[in-house]
């Protein structure tokens, strides 16, 4: 699970965030909240 976390945090990042703005800013805003919770 550790080695997910990071992993997911790095390369995800841009893969996570390409979904949110395909389907609107509103998504996008909700996961720089995420990130910056995180």
């Amino acid at each position: 699970m550790t080695w997910s976390m990071p992993m997911r945090m790095s390369e995800p990042s841009p893969v996570t965030f390409k979904t949110p703005v395909l389907r609107g800013a509103k998504d996008h805003r909700s996961l720089s909240t995420t990130a910056e919770g995180l």
